[in-house]
């Protein structure tokens, strides 16, 4: 059984699907069987930015951050 909580928490990402840049993003907190899991969701267009096991969202990858190269 999993449990979930939405709440609204500051954040400073740029949304790469509607590329506004967003202050704060719904966090929707999850707890299954495989631990708590965060997902990041933007306060714009409400699509999905992420899904993290950590609430920090500054350790969020969203498609709009470079990529580090070797």
């Amino acid at each position: 059984m999993t449990t979930k909580l939405l709440e609204k928490e500051p954040v400073k990402l740029r949304c790469p699907h509607c590329k506004k840049d967003i202050e704060s993003a719904w966090v929707c907190r999850i707890e299954s069987f495989i631990g708590t899991r965060y997902a990041f969701m933007c306060n714009y267009c409400q699509k999905l930015l992420g899904i993290s096991a950590n609430k920090d969202y500054t350790l969020l990858k969203t498609y709009s951050q470079p990529q580090a190269t070797a």
